[in-house]
């Protein structure tokens, strides 16, 4: 029962820390498109920017998802050099987000390695579709946080043991 009690309010408490980091990032990446968007006078830049921001909630393949359709949609709505231009610029501002500005909203808060979130989103879509994507992150660290509890509580014992063989 405490190890339930125990592990369950972290795992709450890592879904509230993930949530808000996310949210965060969601923010700062509508923000920053929609600057980027706006100085390069695109058609629809606020549903556009919006549109990147909500979808990027989705770790990695939101912000993929989003680019290509922003980048369909200023294709018919401008010219094919404005399309390309909006293409390259959304990948640039992806990878200062995903490189830069993601890992360290997730580092400070959860202290998950990006391999291993994702590895959790690969494992939570297949097996879960949307809600194992969205809920990886907290489930590996909160599975981090089991191993090397585990881990720990081990060594200790082991230590333990070897103390009292010395005795």
């Amino acid at each position: 029962y405490r190890f339930l009690k125990k592990y369950g309010k972290k795992a709450v408490d890592f879904s509230y820390k993930y949530l808000y980091c996310v949210l965060l990032d969601a923010l700062i990446v509508f923000v920053l498109s929609l600057i980027l968007f706006l100085i390069m006078g695109v058609d629809h830049a606020v549903v556009l920017a919006l549109m990147i921001g909500v979808f990027n909630v989705v770790p990695y393949f939101g912000a993929i998802l989003a680019g290509i359709i922003a980048v369909l949609i200023t294709l018919m709505t401008a010219n094919t050099s404005t399309a390309v231009i909006l293409g390259v610029a959304i990948f640039i501002l992806q990878q200062i987000d995903c490189n830069i500005i993601q890992p360290h909203l997730v580092k400070e808060s959860l202290d998950v390695k990006p391999f291993w979130v994702l590895v959790g989103i690969l494992v939570g879509g297949g097996v879960f579709g949307i809600w194992g994507i969205i809920l990886a992150v907290p489930v590996m660290a909160v599975l981090k946080t089991i191993i090397f509890d585990y881990v720990e509580y081990k060594s200790e014992t082991k230590e333990e043991a070897l103390k009292a063989e010395s005795k």
